[in-house]
């Protein structure tokens, strides 16, 4: 199995690529141009440890969290409306299927809690589940506070990172397809022909897609 060795991205607003490491200086005028700014947002990084994908994104200050598990969930992870959570410290904020019950835990809140009120200090980390069985764990990074132009969603995706490369494992082909039976121990990766000759079956192969939630439960690829 084989990848890009490094990581590269495209800002969603002028379309440039940037590594992922140098489209945090771009975002930073890209994003706010000076003049224009008027809603109070934060700036994150969101990325899956140990995988290839991250995203860039602001979130208005005063929406709820339940508008970036929302923005997650569409872009990167939804299939069958699993459970999720943030955790902030000690803090896990969670959809309550009752408002009038936080669950056992005296630091599990809903949701609907403000972005402000929730989330760290700038340069703080915070981390995201999704799928409490079959998990994908995410990583998000507070960047900075910052004030951007105006706009009707909560969440705006500034950049993310180009679609991974894997070569099938039967030939040197660019992979179209992996088993999510193999996922797990390597080898799971093959072109639209070595796919259907794959010996766990049909029900096994699923689409190679730019999301951390590939091979996972069915998964077939966000917006």
């Amino acid at each position: 199995m084989a990848t890009r060795t490094e990581s590269q991205g495209r800002c969603s607003l002028c379309g440039a690529s940037f590594s992922k490491r140098q489209i945090a200086r771009h975002l930073s005028e890209c994003a706010y141009p000076e003049g224009r700014n008027v809603a109070a947002v934060v700036q994150l990084r969101v990325d899956a440890p140990g995988t290839p994908f991250w995203l860039d994104v602001d979130v208005k200050a005063n929406a709820p969290l339940r508008d970036l598990d929302d923005f997650l969930r569409n872009i990167w992870l939804e299939c069958c409306g699993h459970l999720s959570s943030f955790e902030v410290g000690s803090t896990s904020y969670v959809v309550l299927m009752d408002d009038d019950f936080f669950g056992p835990a005296r630091d599990e809140r809903s949701m609907n809690a403000r972005v402000s009120a929730s989330l760290p200090p700038e340069g703080s980390l915070f981390a995201y589940e999704y799928d409490y069985g079959s998990t994908t764990h995410l990583r998000l990074k507070v960047v900075a506070h910052r004030m951007a132009p105006s706009r009707r969603e909560s969440v705006r995706l500034l950049a993310r990172n180009d679609d991974p490369v894997w070569t099938c494992t039967e030939c040197e082909k660019t992979a179209t397809a992996l088993c999510a039976y193999c996922f797990q121990e390597g080898d799971a990766f093959f072109c639209e022909a070595h796919a259907g000759e794959h010996n766990c079956g049909e029900e096994a192969i699923t689409p190679v897609v730019n999301s951390p939630r590939m091979g996972v439960c069915g998964y077939t690829g966000g917006v």
